[in-house]
């Protein structure tokens, strides 16, 4: 017997910008008396007519999840269908609500999710404060529909633990890829916040990724063709080493933090080389002139480095510095913010 719902679902993952396959979906489900068929129906109508009956179906779908998971989840919904999830497992710090969100049959066309995980120093006892198992009920889970996925870490205790890397045991960094990878193969979006998360980033599908801390291992490779824009919160060590990824296709870097090194970033061939391929650049004034240093002289040092960008953008700029526009006759593509 031909199972139409399981031939829809398929085709939905195959293309899931494809309305059409969500309402005929729709009619079997209603066929078969489920009631996310009728709010399919009802959020591509988008009736203000329907609008209690939407939030009735609307809420009865959250507290199903509810159910499931224990404690609530932001979320919003598409077609009938779960698009984004938050979970704040800083406060519940329970793994189990993460596999019991993502196992429910509302999630099947999840594309965001967004997880807050909480770090407690050298108390591993507490149910989800390892950030392994966290990472591990999501490489058991493929999510082939998502395209934005943010982990977030957050101390909640003291002591010097810091959670280790989801791989192959004993092999050493970089030669094995995480194991989550394969499951989010495209994934567009990645924010990555806190301690070492992974040995490598193999993101065949990632375009913009947002990194603060130190999240993935110094040695691992990238595979990471389609990046285009990185967002990344550290300090000039931590830049250089981010730019020395393969990185073919970035055009835009946006730096965020304090560099208290005396040198400019590009001190570094890995950053100057980077800098030269990009169209736009948002950076510190600490890592265009070093601490404390002159960011007039040191744009007239790396106009050359500098002048081929479509937007340059230096932050952290004295008031003064701004008001005498240092450096907009050299550069017209300059824009100094405090």
């Amino acid at each position: 017997m031909i199972d139409e719902r399981a031939i829809l679902e398929s085709a939905i993952e195959q293309e899931p910008d494809r309305i059409d396959n969500y309402l005929v979906l729709a009619d079997v489900l209603t066929a078969a008396g489920d009631p996310r068929g009728e709010l399919t129906v009802i959020m591509h109508r988008d009736d203000p007519v329907l609008a209690d009956r939407r939030r009735e179906l609307m809420d009865a779908d959250r507290g199903s999840i509810f159910r499931e998971t224990g404690d609530p989840v932001e979320m919003t919904w598409r077609l009938g269908w779960p698009q984004a999830a938050t979970l704040d497992l800083s406060v519940a710090r329970h793994r189990l609500q993460l596999a019991a969100l993502l196992d429910h049959p509302a999630s099947r066309f999840l594309a965001e999710l967004h997880v807050t995980i909480a770090t407690t120093g050298d108390d591993d006892t507490l149910p989800g404060s390892n950030l392994d198992e966290v990472l591990e009920v999501l490489a058991r889970r493929p999510r082939p529909l998502l395209r934005s996925l943010s982990i977030v870490q957050r101390e909640i205790g003291g002591g010097s633990h810091a959670p280790g890397w989801l791989t192959v045991p004993d092999v050493e960094c970089g030669h094995e890829p995480d194991a989550l990878w394969p499951c989010i193969p495209k994934v567009e979006r990645l924010r990555a916040s806190g301690g070492p998360m992974f040995h490598a980033l193999i993101g065949p599908a990632l375009r913009t990724l947002v990194v603060e801390g130190a999240p993935f291992c110094d040695h691992g490779d990238w595979e990471a063709p389609q990046l285009a824009s990185l967002d990344a919160r550290c300090d000039l060590h931590e830049l250089a080493t981010l730019c020395g990824r393969e990185l073919p296709a970035l055009r835009d870097l946006t730096v965020r933090g304090v560099s208290f090194d005396p040198d400019s970033m590009f001190a570094y061939a890995e950053i100057g080389a980077v800098v030269r391929a990009l169209d736009r650049l948002r950076v510190p004034v600490s890592f265009i002139a070093g601490h404390g240093g002159d960011l007039e002289a040191a744009i007239e040092r790396h106009v050359d480095d500098l002048e081929h960008l479509a937007t340059l953008v230096i932050t952290g700029v004295e008031p003064a510095s701004i008001h005498g526009a240092v450096g907009v006759d050299t550069l017209p593509n300059l824009t100094l913010l405090p």
